[in-house]
């Protein structure tokens, strides 16, 4: 399966609360990245565009009823925080 299928099925072993956006939303994401932390910068793909958030709490493991937002792409390099 592709990152691609797998971000369009949303099947993640992992979901961590990000809080993203200028109104500081926070949601639960799906992630292949079990070692995010508290504080982290990623790049997430909400409902509304793709974003840049802080995570709030640790990767924990997803559950069969756990819904997540969106997936977590990716951690945000420097670039992404300059944009």
């Amino acid at each position: 399966m592709t990152n691609q299928e797998k971000h369009k099925k949303q099947d993640f072993p992992y979901w961590c609360t990000v809080r993203y956006g200028s109104y500081h939303f926070r949601a639960m994401f799906g992630t292949d990245d079990e070692s995010l932390r508290p504080g982290d910068t990623v790049v997430v793909k909400t409902p509304r565009d793709t974003e840049i958030g802080k995570v709030v709490s640790p990767a924990r493991p997803r559950r069969s009823g756990d819904v997540v937002s969106g997936p977590v792409l990716r951690r945000a390099t420097n670039k992404d925080k300059e944009q």
